[in-house]
């Protein structure tokens, strides 16, 4: 059946909520509940377990659109006041399987200060922000780790999967990441258009077309997996130690993304396909191991690694055994990178937008920094279909 949740539903220690029947709860129109749903947040405990059953977060009957900002456009920071469905902080030895968490207008699941966690075959759909975060709280020294976030299906969010504000040991694996991009926070039902025209039904905001309008979305935001967070709280620690393997990564802006000095993150045997970016980005971030992973028919680069703005050279990153191919760009392209190792991959076949310049592997100025001192070795590079203008560039 289908049940009504009118209030905050608060979990407790060693206490299983399992769904035998495929029920439904669905959150109450109009609803007054403010930060998350089911949520634990307290002292360190155990077993608090979800599984079996489909919270329906009622969006379309929750939006948010916030207030105009300064120049009568919606903030490209709005959040809502459902940040997400599910939130658990300082829980160890919990699992979230088996679930169904649809149409939230903040996130699915966020896990806070965890460890020892099995985040496992959930279907999480039109979640708006991000599917699974692994959060640490910034004010507390404890760290998100040992968490298994596998065979899930994440969808119509900004981010999939989202390692954030320092964790480790995380073991990503299996999970299918698609359609995740900014522009999915800015909802089409809210408003009297389809994005990106969202001009809304009520309020003093600017219309498309209006020459004070501003695009609300962060062009080139979002992906299926991401690890981030850094260089927003410093106090927070680097995402690292963890593995990101056979994972499907498709029509999101960027399939995995590894930023603001994360290290030591293990990427392989990855499919990252049709994303409208890079396949996978490297950013600011060493000491990572990219291999045996599919690039293919990306909007931009197969692998990209860049040198923030004033940040980290990347370096001594490993990019070993990839394919990656028919890609608009380059099949790997470096940007103010050092160190790097290159080896054994095939970047044939790239340039598919000749509009650009492309082909094998590209080394690139940014920032005042030399793409320099990096090992290229053993690599294919063969312009089977005569689009590739380099192989080297």
């Amino acid at each position: 059946g289908t049940y009504t949740i009118t209030n905050l539903i608060r979990l407790k220690n060693r206490v299983t909520l399992k769904g035998f029947g495929n029920p439904t709860v669905r959150l109450i129109d109009n609803s007054t509940i403010p930060y998350s749903l089911f949520v634990y947040e307290g002292p360190e405990v155990t077993d608090i377990n979800l599984e079996g059953f489909t919270i329906d977060a009622n969006r379309e009957n929750n939006f948010d659109q916030g207030e105009p900002d300064a120049e009568g456009n919606q903030s490209k920071y709005h959040v809502g006041s459902l940040l997400t469905v599910v939130n658990l902080t300082n829980v160890s030895r919990f699992y979230i399987r088996n679930m169904r968490i649809i149409n939230s207008y903040g996130s699915a699941i966020w896990i806070n200060d965890c460890n020892g966690g099995d985040i496992s075959d959930n279907i999480l759909l039109n979640y708006r922000v991000t599917g699974v975060a692994i959060r640490n709280n910034t004010n507390n020294l404890v760290t998100s780790r040992d968490l298994e976030i596998r065979n899930n299906i994440c969808y119509g969010g900004v981010i999939g999967i989202h390692s954030i504000f320092g964790s480790e040991r995380l073991s990503i694996v299996n999970n299918f990441c698609f359609n995740n991009r900014d522009s999915n926070k800015f909802l089409p039902f809210a408003y009297g258009g389809t994005y990106p025209n969202v001009y809304p039904l009520t309020g003093n905001f600017n219309r498309p077309g209006d020459s004070a309008y501003v695009n609300p979305a962060f062009e080139g935001d979002g992906a299926g997996i991401e690890f981030t967070g850094f260089y927003t709280s410093e106090v927070s620690g680097r995402n690292r130690f963890s593995v990101i393997s056979n994972n499907i990564l498709y029509d999101n802006m960027i399939g995995v993304r590894l930023e603001e000095e994360t290290t030591n993150v293990t990427v392989n045997s990855n499919v990252c396909i049709n994303n409208n970016m890079h396949g996978i980005f490297v950013f600011s971030s060493s000491y990572n191991q990219v291999s045996s992973n599919v690039c293919t028919g990306n909007g931009f680069n197969g692998i990209h690694v860049e040198k923030l703005t004033g940040r980290l050279v990347p370096e001594l990153n490993t990019i070993t055994g990839n394919t990656c191919t028919k890609n608009n760009g380059f099949g790997i392209a470096l940007y103010g990178a050092r160190r790097n190792i290159i080896t054994s991959n095939n970047v044939s076949d790239n340039n598919v937008n000749t509009n650009v310049i492309g082909g094998g592997i590209g080394l690139h100025y940014t920032d005042n920094t030399a793409s320099e001192r990096n090992l290229i070795t053993n690599n294919n590079m063969v312009a089977y279909n005569g689009l590739d203008q380099y192989g080297v560039y």
